[in-house]
């Protein structure tokens, strides 16, 4: 069942671009359906005007694709009549639809793709700033330490506030585009501040119960602790451990 849903999903993409190519071979129907001779191809000639080596290379791609699309419209227009009618036409609709629907599908997209890049590109600073701040904070520890899932998720949920923040202050602040960049860039050393404290804690209690732990491993190395408590006073004997 996968196999046949593969080989359809391939048929269908097959189609779609050959009806794309259609497409961008004829403006309309009536010029698959003409009678007369294809006009044969002809590629003006260079003048080299001493322009920049991007626009000539701008200029031979756009040479090889009417090139192209030109040589593909006269080998549909050589077909018999009948060919044309009962295969290209349906092919150059099922391409003019998918060609028409990309462009208004990006367009519809274009304003979210945005929105998102902004996100990625606002959670990537924040990061790089949250680890080179903790990277200060405690240089002996290393950088997969700092970086794993949950300081990851920190950071996005972070840039995610942010984000909001930036999108929504325009609304209410209406003087806010004066200083979008200030108040973004305060946010967001605020977001990171506190991640970075957070982190910091939590590092610095870890390695507190790590000392904690080697001392108490060598203080049992070493012998057991009596605490004796006599007339409201605590002192401290130490007894060999038994052997």
């Amino acid at each position: 069942m996968d196999k046949k849903k593969a080989a359809a999903a391939t048929m269908a993409g097959v189609i779609a671009a050959s009806g794309a190519a259609i497409d961008g071979a004829f403006d309309s129907p009536s010029d698959i359906l003409r009678n007369d001779q294809p006009e044969p191809v002809v590629e003006p000639a260079s003048i080299d005007d001493g322009g920049s080596d991007q626009g000539d290379q701008d200029q031979d791609k756009s040479k090889r694709s009417g090139a192209r699309q030109g040589t593909l419209r006269e080998k549909i227009l050589e077909l018999p009549l009948a060919v044309r009618v009962i295969f290209v036409v349906p092919l150059w609709a099922i391409g003019h639809v998918a060609v028409m629907g990309g462009e208004l599908l990006f367009t519809a997209l274009s304003p979210f793709l945005d929105g998102v890049l902004s996100f990625l590109t606002l959670a990537l600073v924040m990061f790089i700033v949250f680890v080179l701040g903790v990277k200060l904070m405690f240089p002996d520890i290393p950088l997969r330490k700092i970086i794993n899932r949950h300081t990851i998720k920190g950071v996005l949920i972070a840039s995610g506030l942010v984000f909001v923040a930036d999108f929504a202050l325009p609304f209410i602040w209406p003087e806010y585009t004066r200083w979008k960049f200030v108040v973004l860039g305060g946010l967001s050393l605020i977001a990171i501040g506190f991640l970075a404290i957070r982190f910091g804690r939590k590092e610095e209690r870890r390695r507190a119960e790590e000392m904690e732990a080697e001392i108490r491993a060598r203080e049992e190395e070493e012998g057991e602790l009596l605490y004796v408590s006599s007339m409201g006073q605590s002192f401290t004997m130490r007894r060999p451990k038994k052997r």
